[in-house]
């Protein structure tokens, strides 16, 4: 039995990256301890004894019942190591192991556990590590948050963390996107990284699933899987909580665990309205503010001693396929959420003080008079099409969400050259009153390439780190490169397999449904339905996008077919109409 310091080590517990977890005994308090010790492997950084030692002064600062005691700190033979208190209960993940658990019970622990988080971000404090190895349970099944040896590091440490050996290549399943992206975060990270835990609870498996660069594009670029398909007994509010969290951007999020606490007491007291956190509708598909430019192309990280140069082949995986032209028409009477700002034409000029709410607003109620019904159309509209250099490109149908923490831009974009483009990036240029430029971001359009004279929507995404100032107007510039990439990996041989359905669910918010089939040669994957939607006048006034559901996730086979639901659209004005786009890539 190896001795460190005052205390025998006795049974291995666990081991992470940064450090081994051992059962032993305190001789003063007699009773039984946990002895986290520094691997030896790290011992000759003083950047990991630093975080190391770190995490011990973070937590001894903590008092919560549902955040681990620290007991003794101390370095002994040079190995530095935390005595903290003992949790026979094992961990959550040796609970996960039996599969999802009763929805009661996995409230029970959530709710405790968001109070403990809770209470670490009110003193400053975000965890960045949450995953159920990191959640020890007292004998009694209440929860308790350890391993904060992440915690209170600066955003410089993110390009670390990803390669750091062991801890983090455990935890890439739950991390944010910001946090591969390098961009700051804050207490709204752990915000997704519990909704990951919390949908595992209640699922049985995780959003994202794969290897490395599968599991960073899926938290990149995806929209999770319904959780409902995985466990149809999930309470619909549940369902809308989970993917709020889980949203890719942020401010889409619920901004505090408070919110997530107060959430989840709803849900299990069985209250029907929950509260303006779980109304939110998340960004349209990929409308994130984390850069896209390399969407299909790569990721340069290295998770441990691996280069992920192999994502050049993950752009593959969303390719373009054009929706089936012969669909007919069809309507369906919807409420949609209330704008907050109208419609705008491809360059112009802003109101001074445009509509400001903190957050999106509350959908009309059912009294309200309802908007006109929405129609499915075959082509795109393109409204008030203008040149956007440097290329030869249109852009048009352009609107405007504005609100305290983002700016929203919905367009649709023409290849007016002579051969395909890929990669097309629009960029918006914010303009003050003298014409001068103020600020700028770019977004790419939601297909991986143009044909000539083909159409596709975009977004772009400005938030309150952007540091957007007071604007008076705005337009456009689109780059590209010339198609020699994606056409090869495209799969174009879809269509709708039956009339899609448009529908409002509980919250007002827009639900489409339906069916996409392969009718080509080959298998495909990845098979995105993309929903553009416009108001009267024909300006894009939203963008969904969802995955088929193809059966265990297999490739959608040759003459099969997958049913599709796009909901959770953010809108800039009540839609009329809409089409749907298909893209997939070659399964072989």
């Amino acid at each position: 039995m190896q001795q460190l310091g005052k205390y025998q080590l006795d049974t291995l517990l666990g081991q992470g990256g940064m450090g081994a977890v051992y059962r032993s005994f305190h001789p003063v308090l007699n009773r039984p301890v946990a002895v986290k010790v520094m691997l030896g492997s790290m011992a000759a950084d003083p950047q990991a004894e630093q975080r190391f030692m770190r995490e011990a002064q973070v937590v001894a600062g903590l008092s919560h019942p549902g955040i681990v005691n620290i007991l003794d700190v101390d370095v002994s033979d040079g190995r530095p190591y935390i005595v903290m208190e003992y949790l026979a209960g094992g961990s959550l993940a040796d609970r996960l192991r039996a599969g999802p658990m009763p929805i009661a019970q996995a409230l029970q622990l959530a709710v405790p556990l968001a109070d403990a988080l809770d209470y670490a971000h009110r003193q400053g404090l975000v965890h960045r590590d949450l995953k159920p190895a990191n959640v020890l349970l007292r004998p009694d099944g209440s929860p308790v948050l350890a391993d904060f040896g992440l915690a209170r590091l600066a955003q410089a440490d993110s390009a670390a963390q990803i390669t750091a050996t062991g801890a983090v290549l455990g935890t890439l399943a739950y991390m944010a996107p910001e946090q591969f992206s390098g961009q700051p975060t804050d207490a709204r990270a752990d915000v997704y990284s519990f909704g990951v835990m919390l949908y595992e609870l209640c699922t049985g498996r995780l959003p994202f699933n794969g290897d490395s660069a599968q599991l960073m594009y899926g938290h990149l670029q995806l929209p999770p899987p319904a959780p409902r398909l995985a466990r149809p007994d999930l309470p619909e509010a549940l369902e809308r909580l989970l993917l709020a969290m889980l949203s890719k951007e942020p401010a889409w999020r619920p901004q505090s665990m408070a919110e997530v606490a107060a959430a989840l007491r709803a849900i299990e007291r069985g209250d029907a309205a929950v509260g303006p956190t779980i109304a939110l509708a998340r960004p349209a598909g990929n409308t994130q503010p984390l850069p896209r430019a390399n969407r299909g192309l790569l990721i340069g990280l290295a998770i441990g001693g691996l280069a992920l140069v192999g994502l050049l082949a993950l752009g593959a995986l969303l390719a373009l396929a054009v929706w089936n032209r012969s669909s007919s028409q069809a309507a369906a009477t919807i409420v949609a959420p209330a704008a907050t700002a109208r419609a705008r034409p491809t360059t112009g000029e802003v109101d001074p003080s445009p509509a400001s709410t903190p957050r999106p607003s509350a959908p009309p109620s059912p009294s309200a008079t309802p908007p006109p019904p929405l129609n499915l159309v075959r082509e795109p509209l393109l409204s008030n099409a203008q040149p956007a250099g440097p290329e030869r490109f249109s852009v048009g149908g352009v609107s405007l969400r504005q609100d305290t923490d983002t700016l929203w831009f919905f367009g649709e974009v023409r290849n007016d050259a002579d051969g395909p483009r890929e990669s097309v990036q629009v960029r918006v240029l914010l303009r003050d009153a003298a014409g001068n430029e103020l600020a700028s971001k770019s977004g790419f359009i939601e297909l991986n390439y143009l044909a000539p004279g083909e159409i596709a929507p975009f977004s772009v995404l400005f938030t309150k780190d952007d540091q957007r100032p007071a604007f008076a107007s705005y337009d456009f510039e689109v780059i590209s490169k010339q198609a020699d990439f994606q056409i090869g990996y495209s799969y174009r041989e879809l269509q709708l397999a039956d009339q899609p359905a448009a529908r409002r669910d509980s919250l007002g918010f827009i639900k489409v449904s339906g069916r996409v089939k392969n009718v080509g040669q080959q298998a495909a994957k990845f098979v995105q339905i993309i929903g553009v939607f416009y108001d009267a006048e024909g300006h894009v006034v939203g963008i969904g996008s969802a995955f088929a559901e193809a059966p265990d996730e297999r490739p959608l086979a040759a003459g099969a077919d997958a049913r599709f639901e796009l909901s959770g659209i953010v809108f800039s004005a009540p839609p009329t109409r809409y089409r749907l786009l298909l893209e997939a890539s070659r399964a072989t």
